[in-house]
């Protein structure tokens, strides 16, 4: 073979190892980039796992739309929140709701209530320690029920793609 045929079938070649090297939870975006998607957790109450920061925490709402946050261990056990700090705000830019939280129960607690409607962007600052840095987490709190699973869409665990984004694995 000649060297330059050999050349030019370099980058299909080694574009063809990088996929194989990607593991189950790495996906590559419509515009060719690589990023990783966590396995998604049910949380002990039913609400999203989430894992940005450590201690995890889940995420619910509860029957009156206030949002509960309950730190979890690495086992999924319930843990107390010490002294983390959780604000938010979420709904309307231009009249969006400000939540503050309050521990009850070994559990954060909002100060308010979700928005009104199904769908509802939300960006969480949570501080597990005072001198921590502060961690942002947006999320759209999609209250519809998922037919699969039948976990509220927010804390789905199933299989199926809920970006808004095509991904093709890798």
């Amino acid at each position: 073979m000649k060297l330059r045929n050999l050349l030019m079938l370099l980058p299909t070649l080694l574009s063809l190892s990088v996929f194989s090297l990607a593991d189950e939870n790495q996906v590559i975006d419509a515009h060719g980039h690589e990023h990783e998607h966590e396995e998604k957790i049910a949380g002990p109450n039913g609400g999203r796992v989430v894992t940005s920061v450590k201690p995890h925490y889940e995420l619910l709402v509860l029957e009156d739309r206030r949002l509960k946050i309950t730190f979890l261990s690495d086992e999924g056990a319930v843990v107390a929140p010490n002294a983390a700090t959780v604000v938010g705000t979420g709904g309307d830019r231009s009249k969006p709701t400000r939540f503050v939280f309050t521990e009850k129960d070994g559990s954060l607690i909002s100060d308010a209530a979700l928005p009104e409607g199904n769908e509802i962007p939300l960006i969480l600052q949570v501080k597990v320690t005072p001198d921590a840095k502060s961690v942002a987490e947006r999320i759209t709190m999609n209250l519809a029920t998922c037919e699969k699973c039948k976990h509220p869409e927010y804390a789905c665990v199933c299989a199926h793609d809920d970006h808004d984004h095509d991904h093709k694995k890798g």
